[in-house]
């Protein structure tokens, strides 16, 4: 398990709370810098616990890459689809 900042625990649990309450979707908007994600991977891994699956999306390859080691990073597997990403 990742190691969380108080900020992103409560934006975790502000989501799901959302999800309790009926809400199919839900956005978390975060600082620049703010660990955002490592707070998708965090999310991702406790959904993929429960056999659930997720989809992360960034418009810049940077930002798929750095989502992708964070993943990685915190236990979930992960692949990237997107031109010319070459293998994983």
């Amino acid at each position: 398990m990742i190691e969380l900042w108080d900020h992103q625990r409560r934006g975790i649990a502000e989501l799901r709370a959302g999800f309790a309450r009926g809400a199919r979707r839900g956005v978390l908007c975060m600082a620049t810098g703010s660990g955002k994600s490592l707070t998708a991977a965090e999310m991702c891994r406790a959904g993929w616990e429960r056999g659930r699956r997720s989809l992360f999306v960034a418009d810049r390859r940077v930002l798929v890459f750095q989502a992708a080691a964070a993943f990685r990073a915190a236990g979930v597997p992960c692949g990237i689809v997107m031109a010319d990403a070459g293998p994983d």
